[in-house]
């Protein structure tokens, strides 16, 4: 199981919640500092105990939709 921990960055429908996480990451070659970022689309039955900018911990679990693959671990 893999557990993730993870910033809603939007709540879109009535059970899904979008999660991002940042990074920060040194060019190979310029070794300047740049920051990248991953987002998911997190299933969740009730979206309204959840607020924006709030961190969370995700687990991925069977495909719910085309895009959400991963659930919020109470």
């Amino acid at each position: 199981m893999i557990v993730i921990n993870w910033e809603i960055v939007s709540i879109s429908d009535a059970k899904t919640v979008i999660v991002e996480n940042h990074r920060r990451v040194a060019h190979e070659k310029y070794l300047k500092s740049f920051v990248k970022s991953k987002r998911f689309a997190v299933h969740s039955e009730d979206t309204s105990k959840y607020s924006v900018w709030e961190k969370v911990s995700i687990v991925a679990c069977a495909p719910k939709s085309k895009t959400k693959k991963w659930i919020i671990k109470d």
